[in-house]
């Protein structure tokens, strides 16, 4: 598995903030908020935020429409929990929970969702 964390959460919202990277050109992002019910891999806590994909050609496998409030999902994502900046990578196995029954299979039961402390994910 490739992916920094693997999990099965519904998004409860989804926010746009405002970034400048390096104090360089400002430009919009979409954040997902995951209420997360079972963990693969990764530190993740019982919510979990990352960078939404925007709609735009979907990639073989993956939808970037999954990313609307009330989907529940099985997410593979990679990133680092020193920025806590996460993305779906381009084709990635990330789809709709109901329709992920064979990964679900071969991942097993995972855990729950564990307390993080961000000042210790550094």
């Amino acid at each position: 598995m490739n992916a920094d964390v693997v999990f099965r959460g519904t998004i409860a919202a989804l926010r746009v903030e405002e970034v400048s990277p390096n104090g360089g050109a400002r430009y919009t992002r979409r954040i997902a908020v995951f209420r997360i019910d079972r963990v693969w891999k990764g530190r993740v806590g019982p919510t979990f935020e990352m960078t939404a994909p925007e709609e735009i050609m979907p990639c073989m496998g993956y939808e970037p429409s999954y990313f609307k409030v009330g989907n529940d999902l099985l997410v593979y994502a990679n990133g680092s929990p020193k920025t806590s900046e996460y993305v779906i990578p381009s084709c990635s196995r990330t789809a709709l929970a109901q329709n992920a029954k064979d990964d679900f299979n071969e991942l097993g039961l995972g855990e729950e969702p564990k307390q993080v402390n961000k000042t210790n994910s550094k």
